[in-house]
């Protein structure tokens, strides 16, 4: 009889096989990361709702040049679920997958907008203000 942890192996290994094998059709759009303070400025309601907007302004207006998406919308309802660093490690992972990203709100005083910076000018990204898409 196979204990759960050998279980889990195979079905690990399983899984890593068939992902290896699928043959993705990702868009050609650009993905673009959406940073907007979600902790540090009002409440995380108040934040939701702004980005919010902006998430949906930006998707009506440019909808055939980039696909948008926000962290907050992702991972928000995680809030007092995983510690701040685990929570931040799991956007850092998001924002590694897209090709750009928009600073939005009042991100100069939030310290996970500027780790998401600060790794976007790592990776090379390309790096907007809001304002550039009004």
């Amino acid at each position: 009889m196979e204990s759960i942890w050998e279980d889990e192996i195979r079905f690990k290994s399983e899984l890593k096989k068939s992902v290896s094998k699928m043959n993705f059709n990702y868009s050609k759009k650009p993905l673009v990361y959406i940073s907007h303070p979600f902790l540090t400025h009002g409440s995380p309601k108040d934040n939701l709702n702004a980005v919010s907007k902006v998430l949906s302004d930006l998707v009506l207006r440019y909808k055939d040049q980039f696909i948008f998406i926000s962290p907050i919308h992702n991972f928000g309802t995680l809030d007092g679920k995983l510690n701040y660093e685990d929570g931040l490690k799991i956007c850092l992972d998001l924002l590694e997958r897209c090709d750009g990203i928009i600073m939005c709100g009042d991100y100069i005083h939030s310290n996970g907008c500027m780790k998401e910076m600060e790794l976007a000018v790592k990776k090379g990204l390309q790096i907007w203000k809001l304002e550039d898409f009004k």
